[in-house]
């Protein structure tokens, strides 16, 4: 599956929303933003989330760990600078993604506030997913 700015959008707006941990979300985020889940068999993405959560499939739990949600990025964003502060109610996050020929220019900054850290990257991080899909 290959993520369109529907789904990304759709998964912003489900991260957005999310109050903490939610396994739901992280297997989503397997299935849309990592391109790993195996969706043939299944109907719809939320058809493969509930069998995966019924199953108990292992996914990194990407809302509930600022090292994994880090990692993503690292991932799906190769070299983009992460940061995540904590404010006085909740987290903001920030990925800026650097002009490969000059490090320290930043040619694009995309920011998100959540109750948590995890989730604040996370939103930051589909900011600057979807803007690399949209037309």
């Amino acid at each position: 599956m290959t993520a369109t700015d529907t789904d990304l959008n759709a998964l912003l707006e489900r991260v957005k929303a999310a109050k903490g941990p939610d396994r739901e979300i992280d297997i989503a985020i397997h299935v849309i933003v990592t391109n790993e889940g195996r969706i043939g068999d299944y109907a719809s993405v939320d058809e493969y989330t509930n069998s995966a959560i019924q199953l108990g499939w292992n996914t990194p739990r990407v809302t509930s760990s600022i090292d994994a949600a880090l990692a993503l990025t690292e991932r799906v964003l190769p070299g983009a600078k992460r940061s995540a502060t904590e404010l006085v109610a909740g987290w903001a996050a920030s990925v800026l993604i650097v002009d490969s020929g000059h490090p320290d220019f930043v040619s694009e900054d995309y920011h998100a506030d959540a109750p948590t850290a995890p989730l604040a990257i996370l939103a930051a991080t589909l900011q600057a997913l979807i803007s690399r899909v949209q037309p």
